[in-house]
Order: structure tokens, then C-alpha cells, then sequence
């Protein structure tokens, strides 16, 4: 079997970025057999357990790893997560910069859901929400189509509540 090159890991990257129709959606409410231990993904999955919401990706950044980092405040040109830099680069020094990850980033805004908790981020192409709906997040009642699972992770326990503001980052590798 063939491998990938590092320039096929930045084509792919580049290629991907270019989806403008990008939704997470965070689901899976109910605890895991060992809560600090979550199950492991399958690669053959096509849903996720049950939906809680979902949001729009906001920003798709093509990014490159900048290395280990104790700073916990994104800068101009770069954005911290999982305790790296990730430094941003434009698609014409990609391969220079050998930047084949996508970093997605949305926000839901305050008071856009009630509080639930959620253990799975997954990343879908091309959901579709119902005609009445004009934000950029919904519940699940008011998502028409769920569009593809491309990508998803399982997670210890986070919360979403009302009062603040939320943002969420995903980074994937090419």
C-alpha cells in the first residue's frame, strides 16, 4: 500500500478547507461506562448518540504546529490548543510551513440552548436546518438533513449552559 506524502497531507488539508458547509454537533448526554475514560471512536460510525445541538462552523484556519506552549491567549496569527501554538498559514506557504491541519472554531452565543452536558464532538457536511430557522446553531427537532459524519471525537464530560458564551475548537490532522 502507498503512503502519503507530506505534500498529499497539505493538498488534502488545502482541498478541505475550502468546505464552506461545516456544522459540529455535540451529542452524547449520557455518562460512559468509566466517565474519566471515554469509549473509543469507530472508524465506521455514522451517528453519533443522541444530539444535543448543533453549530455552524464559524472559521476554518489552516494551520501548522508551532510547538508546545504553557500560553492559555490566542494571538494575532496563531491560536492555542491542546498546549500548542497553532500558527496560521496562508495556502500559498502551506507547503512551505508543511501546515496540514484545519483548525475549526465556532461560537454559540449566549442563551442560544438550555444547560446540557455533551461527551462527543462530531463534524458534519451539509446539514440542513428547517426553513424557520435563521441562526446558525439549532436543536435537533429543527435540523432537517444531518448531513455526513466526516470526523468525530469522544470525550470526558463538558457542559454547555445559557449564561455564557461558548466556543469550540476541533483541530484535524491531514
Amino acid at each position: 500500500m502507498s503512503i502519503a506524502t507530506n505534500y498529499g497531507h497539505v493538498y488534502s488539508a488545502i482541498q478541505f478547507m475550502q468546505n464552506l458547509n461545516l456544522y459540529f454537533e455535540l451529542a452524547h448526554p449520557d455518562a460512559w461506562s468509566d466517565e474519566s475514560s471515554p469509549d473509543m471512536e469507530n472508524a465506521n460510525s455514522t451517528d453519533l448518540g443522541t444530539p444535543l445541538a448543533y453549530k455552524k462552523v464559524d472559521q476554518t484556519l489552516l494551520v501548522y504546529d508551532g510547538g508546545s506552549t504553557t500560553e492559555t491567549t490566542d494571538g494575532s496569527n496563531y491560536i492555542i490548543y491542546g498546549g500548542h501554538k497553532w500558527n496560521t498559514s496562508s495556502t500559498s506557504d502551506a507547503y512551505t510551513n508543511d501546515a496540514h491541519y484545519i483548525l475549526l472554531e465556532a461560537t454559540i452565543p449566549v442563551s442560544a440552548f438550555d444547560d446540557f452536558t455533551f461527551r462527543q464532538i462530531g463534524i458534519r457536511n451539509n446539514v440542513t436546518f428547517a426553513s424557520n430557522i435563521t441562526t446558525s446553531y439549532a436543536l435537533p427537532a429543527n435540523v432537517t438533513n444531518t448531513g455526513s459524519l466526516l470526523f468525530y471525537e469522544n470525550k470526558t464530560a463538558r457542559n454547555y449552559t445559557k449564561d455564557s458564551q461558548t466556543v469550540i475548537k476541533y483541530l484535524i490532522a491531514f
